[in-house]
């Protein structure tokens, strides 16, 4: 085993807005969901919540 840390897609998402690569997670989210990923809606309520991008429309 390589003792890497594991990081989801959410989480790359979350890093990559607190680096300045994107401006806003919610419209990437949205686009992903349209497209078939599948997240819990209440998960994904609870993340947007929490970096302050709203709820799911």
């Amino acid at each position: 085993m390589l003792n890497l840390p594991l990081t989801g897609t959410v989480g790359l998402l979350i890093a990559a807005r607190e680096k300045g690569l994107i401006d806003k997670i919610k419209p990437i989210g949205d686009k992903m969901i349209a497209q078939g990923v599948r997240y819990g809606e209440e998960f994904y309520r609870k993340v947007l919540g929490e970096i302050g991008e709203g709820a799911i429309e």
